[in-house]
């Protein structure tokens, strides 16, 4: 195999780890502030499919906002920030952070 398969297949492989560890970080985020208290078993023997060990249901609304905020993977972007708002029924948004 060449170097840059090498070096490409490992860039890729980053991608990958570098795209699901920040879905997770959002969904963790996210989740974390909606003060619901979550119960998750410990697992002796991983699963392949968790990624970090941890198993998390993810929103689909958060999902979908991901989906359409990051269209590229990576962003080309210096900083992520994630701002929590909170939409008033007067119709308002109200920075919570």
């Amino acid at each position: 195999m060449s170097d840059s398969a090498t070096c490409s297949k490992s860039y890729q492989e980053f991608v990958k780890f570098g795209k699901f560890f920040t879905t997770r970080l959002v969904q963790a985020l996210v989740q974390s502030r909606l003060g619901q208290l979550i119960v998750q078993s410990c697992s002796v023997s991983p699963d392949p499919t968790d990624w970090f060990s941890v198993r998390i249901d993810e929103l689909g609304e958060v999902a979908a906002q991901l989906r359409t905020s990051v269209t590229k993977y990576p962003p080309n972007t210096n900083c992520f920030t994630l701002d929590f708002l909170l939409h008033t029924a007067d119709g308002d948004v109200l920075p919570l952070e």
